[in-house]
């Protein structure tokens, strides 16, 4: 309930000003109203009965936020990609996505990490039951034509890929994956 409080919270207001403008003969002024759009900064505060649960939620209710954040995002930008998406496909559209909604604008690869971070979270199923990957919304395969069939162990094209799947997944849960971004 407290995400969808902050988030309708307003962004920006509108504040008018008044201009005073003289006309072209120098004679007279004329006066308009001008509207500047301004951002705001959403602050939210909550209260308890101690100092320690009041500190928990605060720290609690940040990293939830940004956990929702991105898994919305990234569930976006998986709508938009192909159904065999590359994972650095992925993070590029994901970093785009924070971009256009002026999160992580400096000029260094705080986008590119942060996409990474979403996509990393997800796939190593720190969340659980609320995963994408446990919810059907993101999955993990291989293109079908990237193995063959294996004649020595009697399997097929798919079968090999089937097994591929299956080892990768297990190799995800338990955080045997590479990243190309520097992470501390």
């Amino acid at each position: 309930m407290i995400t969808a409080l902050f988030e309708a919270l307003p962004a920006y207001e509108y504040k008018v000003k008044d201009a005073v403008e003289e006309d072209a003969f120098g004679f007279g002024s004329q006066s308009a109203e001008t509207q500047q759009k301004v951002n705001l900064a959403k602050q939210f505060i909550a209260f308890s009965d101690s100092r320690q649960a009041a500190a928990f939620f605060a720290s609690y209710m940040d990293t939830t936020y940004h956990s929702i954040l991105y898994k919305r995002m990234l569930v976006e930008v998986l709508k938009k990609a192909s159904i065999y998406a590359a994972p650095n496909d992925v993070v590029e559209s994901l970093a785009e996505e924070f971009r256009q909604h002026n999160m992580y604008l400096q000029l260094d690869n705080t986008a590119i990490k942060e996409g990474w971070k979403a996509i990393l979270a997800e796939l190593v199923d720190s969340n659980g039951e609320t995963s994408l990957l446990r919810m059907g919304l993101m999955g993990i395969s291989f293109p079908p034509d990237i193995f063959s069939a294996n004649p020595t162990l009697s399997m097929s094209a798919q079968e090999v890929n089937s097994l591929c799947t299956v080892l990768a997944l297990g190799m995800m849960q338990d955080a045997a994956i590479k990243c190309p971004v520097p992470m501390n």
